[in-house]
């Protein structure tokens, strides 16, 4: 499959790519590389990666570029894990927060409506780390055979 993960040079992303890239999946990153977290441990996570990767350095707020990047890839699936980190900045900037992490998302939700993005895409949801102590799995109804396929499976035991 093709899949496209946003936040996708971060901790958790770079984890999730990495699981990806093991399957055997193609992945486009998109990532903004802010300096929430050094920049620098993000550039090296992508560096590791066991196979190369399509890494797409843009804003999700700018849509125009997502969709550059959605025309491009054409994903089977997308995993949104971009997100503006902190609950102590997002207090003393919110509107920063609210504008990245609304906006960013919005964007990728009109990507549906434009084309190359496929109807049945999926875009699994993500939570904050604090609830990565539970297992989620997400599965897509595949139109052709009508049955329910598991497409990603992330967690943490514990």
């Amino acid at each position: 499959m093709k899949i496209i993960v946003t936040g996708g040079a971060g901790f958790i992303g770079s984890h999730v790519v990495r699981s990806l890239l093991s399957e055997g999946h193609e992945v486009t990153i998109i990532d903004d590389f802010n300096d929430f977290y050094d920049p620098t441990i993000k550039r090296s996570n992508i560096a590791s990666f066991p196979a190369p990767v399509e890494v797409a350095e843009i804003d999700l707020r700018n849509w125009e570029t997502v969709l550059r990047v959605f025309e491009k890839t054409q994903p089977d699936a997308v995993i949104h894990l971009a997100a503006r980190a902190g609950v102590r900045p997002s207090i003393a900037d919110p509107k920063l927060y609210i504008d990245t992490n609304i906006t960013g998302t919005f964007s990728l939700l009109t990507m549906q409506l434009y084309p190359g993005y496929q109807d049945n895409t999926p875009l699994p949801p993500a939570g904050t780390a604090a609830l990565w102590k539970y297992r989620a799995i997400y599965r897509i109804r595949d139109q052709q055979v009508g049955h329910w396929s598991q497409v990603l499976e992330v967690g943490v035991k514990g």
